[in-house]
This record gives structure tokens, C-alpha cells and sequence, in this order.
């Protein structure tokens, strides 16, 4: 009986406590929540104030230079007067500053700001030898920009960081100044596993005077297909004039497939029917991709395609030279009459009537 009686007494005091600590807990994380919002004000107030405050000393430190670079511009104030009046000469966002002025100038003028750009050299050599890579990529460009010949002294071949050094390469292409090209070209020939369609980009950017470099190096380097493969995608992207004769002489003495597709892709772009005979060799080579290159240069260089020339290409080993026939074949508007019935009967007529036909 006193068990039935203390119960429900035991039981409301029970809940008075548990509605204590549910009332506690709901404090603190209303507590918690006020802080964290507190906080999160006045953090957000610093960095609007710090934001304003940089923002302003940016803008006048701008005019700033401004005035230094128009005066050297206008020849009032000499180089080493100016240089004397920059303020934070060793900072970064000046070297950036003053680039933009010299993207936008031309003649003298730039020549004045790129003679000021140079006495920066002890700031621009701490940049490259930098610890952080941030600063020496940095260092680099304003290096490429204001002392080319000195930062060709930097260049190299690191396996351990070949971005950075592409990067540097990258940077030392927009020189104009053939023998700094010639170093570079003879670097970049170091770079064995990167891709070589992305090394014939960099060499096309250097321009038409290193052809003469390109040619040399395919008809010298005859044991290093590599560099005969890479120089020759170079070249094709350059419109070598002659580049689809010498394909034909190098497809006539080479033995490498990598060569040989170059060769054949030369001749997809810039060859003509005089080409067909030794194209057509090379559509029974042993490489299915060599095979699938003729194919589509033989399509491009032959006016009028034959029958035979049709089964030929979709009654090959290789579906990829069925499938690289049948994607150039699009492109020609006129093309020979082959049968359905024909088509069952070769090993990738199917490629054909879903592609072609």
C-alpha cells in the first residue's frame, strides 16, 4: 500500500528533474548560440574594416605609382629617379602594377618602364629561389618579363616538379630572341613523359623562326623517333610549307609507327594526290593505328574514292581503322556506290551502313 501511495510522488519528482535539465540544456545552447553569433559579428567587422582600410591605402598607393610612371613616361624623371620614389619597391602587387602599365604600352615608353622593372633584380632573384612555390612562379614571370637572359640561367630539367619547369618554359617563349628559343627547344626535347601533342603546342608557340630547328632535328635525330614524332606535330601546327614532302621522304626511310603516323597526319592536312602512292603502302602496315592514319589520309588527299578503296577500309583486322575511315568519310560529298549486300559481307560493314550509309 505505502509502495502504491510513494509512487506517483517518486514519479512527479523524477520529471521535475528531467524538466531542469531539458530547461539547462536549452540555456547553454541558446548561450552557445549567442556567442557563436557574437563571434561570427566580429569577425566579419575586422575583416570589412581590414578589407576598407587595405582597399584605401591600395588606392593611394596606386596614385602613387601612377604619378612615378606617368612622369618617367613623359621623360620629366629619369629611371633611377623614379625607382627612388616607388614606394614598397619589393612588394609583389608593385612588379604586378607596373606589368600592367607595360601590357599596355608600346615604343619608348615601355622601354622606360621595362629599364625601371629591372632594378628590381635582387627583389625578382629572392622570388625565384624562394622556398614557397607560390613566389617562385612569381619569380619567373617578372623574371621572363624584365631579365629573360638571366632567367634562361635558372631553367631546367627538374623530373621532380616538371610542371614548374614547363611553367618557366611557358614564361620564356613570349622572348624574342632566337638563341633563348634554341636552349628551349633543346630542354624541351627532355621531356619524355609528358604528352607530345601538348610539347608540339609550346614549340608552335615559339613561332616560324624555330623551323629551320624543327627540320633539323627531324632529318639528324634519325634514331630518336621522339623527337621526330614531337617536331613534326610542331611543324604541322606551324603550316610548314613543305612539311608533306618531307613526311613522304621520312615515311620512305623511316621504320617507328609514331613517326610514321605524324608523317601520315601531315599529309591528312597539307598533302595532295601526288602522295597517294606511298600513303596507300602504309594502309597494309602491321600497326593498326599506322593502318587507321592512311586510311584517313589517304580519304583526304584522293579526290575520288573507288569501290575497292571502300572495302579496303571496312573489311580490315582492326575495327579502328573501319572506324576512323567511316568519321572522314563524312566529310567527303561524294562518294562510290557500294551495296547493302556487299557491306554484310565484310568484317565491319555494320561500322559502315550505321556511320556512312
Amino acid at each position: 500500500m505505502n509502495k502504491i501511495l510513494t509512487y506517483p510522488a517518486q514519479l512527479l519528482d523524477q520529471q521535475n528533474q528531467l524538466s531542469i535539465v531539458v530547461v539547462y540544456l536549452v540555456l547553454f545552447l541558446i548561450l552557445l548560440f549567442i556567442l557563436i553569433t557574437f563571434s561570427l559579428i566580429i569577425v566579419t567587422s575586422f575583416l570589412r574594416i581590414k578589407n576598407i582600410t587595405k582597399a584605401y591605402w591600395q588606392k593611394k598607393l596606386y596614385a602613387h605609382w601612377d604619378s612615378v610612371f606617368l612622369a618617367l613616361i613623359d621623360e620629366k624623371i629619369s629611371c633611377k629617379e623614379a625607382f627612388d620614389k616607388i614606394r614598397r619597391r619589393d612588394s609583389i602587387a608593385y612588379l604586378m602594377y607596373l606589368e600592367r602599365y607595360i601590357s599596355m604600352l608600346k615604343g619608348r615608353e615601355k622601354v622606360h618602364l621595362v629599364a625601371l622593372g629591372r632594378m628590381s633584380s635582387e627583389k625578382l632573384h629572392r622570388l625565384v629561389n624562394s622556398s614557397q612555390r607560390r613566389r617562385r612562379l612569381y619569380g619567373i614571370h617578372f623574371l621572363s618579363l624584365f631579365h629573360p637572359e638571366e632567367q634562361i640561367s635558372y631553367l631546367r630539367y627538374d623530373k621532380n616538379d616538371i610542371e614548374f619547369s614547363l611553367t618557366m618554359i611557358r614564361e620564356l617563349i613570349k622572348v624574342d630572341k632566337y638563341e633563348i628559343k634554341e636552349q628551349l627547344l633543346r630542354i624541351l626535347f627532355k621531356f619524355r613523359y609528358v604528352s607530345p601533342v601538348y610539347l608540339s603546342i609550346i614549340m608552335a608557340e615559339m613561332g616560324s623562326e624555330i623551323i629551320p630547328l624543327l627540320v633539323m632535328v627531324i632529318e639528324y635525330e634519325r634514331n630518336d623517333p621522339f623527337k621526330q614524332m614531337v617536331a613534326m606535330e610542331a611543324l604541322r601546327r606551324l603550316h610548314y610549307s613543305k612539311g608533306a614532302e618531307l613526311s613522304k621522304y621520312l615515311l620512305e626511310n623511316t621504320m617507328y609507327p609514331l613517326v610514321a603516323i605524324s608523317c601520315l597526319n601531315f599529309i591528312e592536312d597539307m598533302g595532295d594526290e601526288s602522295h597517294q602512292h606511298i600513303v596507300k603502302l602504309y594502309m597494309k602496315h602491321s600497326n593498326p593505328l599506322v593502318r587507321s592514319a592512311a586510311a584517313q589520309a589517304y580519304i583526304a588527299i584522293t579526290p575520288n574514292l573507288s569501290e575497292k578503296d571502300i572495302i579496303a577500309f571496312f573489311d580490315d583486322e582492326s575495327v579502328v581503322v573501319a572506324v576512323k575511315a567511316a568519321r572522314k568519310l563524312k566529310d567527303k560529298d561524294l562518294l562510290p556506290y557500294v551495296s547493302v549486300g556487299k557491306m554484310d559481307y565484310l568484317k565491319w560493314g555494320i561500322v559502315y551502313k550505321r556511320m556512312v550509309f
